[in-house]
């Protein structure tokens, strides 16, 4: 049986919500929990096309030393596809064969991550947390909220950043809700996140969100 903080998986925009999750003991990752999402706004689009094509070795492009970019959705994953900077421009660290044995080991575990998405997609105690540092998420979590109010039966809750937030929990629809938090972490130091906030909403979301 899972546990109440086993309910909320993350869909962005960075490893926030993902080490906050370390840190209460939830080690099982998620397609989305170490991923950046380059524009949540996209979220519904990337649904909507099932995720046709994800990770696609001819899609990929070095992104930083460990990651990588997938062009088509504007997704970046943690990679063993190393890259090193060359006056400014990321390239790969090693040659096409040895990326190809990499990638075939990397794409099992994207395929394994898809199957696990779907079935939270279909879960009705799903909780999707989606957020923004700029905050300019709102839409995309709406257009999310729709798309799952016809094609599955979990939850997004949307949280954005206010200087008085009092975490409480507001219903948009059926499938949308929105929470504030008092900070989110800055993106070059995504651990440090603001443990009232979140440990708030989510206790505030369990009680509310059914």
């Amino acid at each position: 049986m899972i546990t109440d903080i086993e309910r909320f998986e993350s869909l962005g925009d960075n490893c926030e919500f993902g080490f906050f999750l370390r840190d209460k003991g939830i080690e099982k990752s998620s397609l989305f929990r170490w991923t950046l999402t380059h524009d949540i706004n996209n979220l519904e689009y990337i649904f909507s096309k099932n995720f046709e094509d994800l990770y696609l070795f001819e899609n990929l492009e070095p992104a930083w030393q460990n990651m990588v970019l997938d062009k088509k959705y504007g997704l970046s994953f943690h990679t063993e596809m190393y890259s090193v900077n060359n006056e400014g421009i990321w390239e790969w660290k090693f040659d096409a064969e040895e990326n190809l044995k990499i990638y075939s080991k990397e794409k099992e575990k994207i395929k394994y991550f898809l199957e696990e998405l779907r079935r939270s997609i279909m879960d009705d105690k799903k909780i999707f947390i989606l957020k923004s540092n700029d905050n300019n998420g709102y839409q995309g979590a709406l257009a999310l909220s729709n798309y799952l109010e016809k094609n599955g039966r979990a939850k997004v809750l949307y949280v954005r950043s206010s200087e008085n937030p009092d975490y409480s929990i507001t219903k948009i629809n059926n499938h949308l809700y929105l929470a504030n938090i008092d900070r989110f972490a800055p993106y070059d130091r995504a651990n440090d996140y603001s443990n009232e906030g979140w440990t708030s909403i989510l206790k505030n979301a369990i009680n509310e969100i059914n």
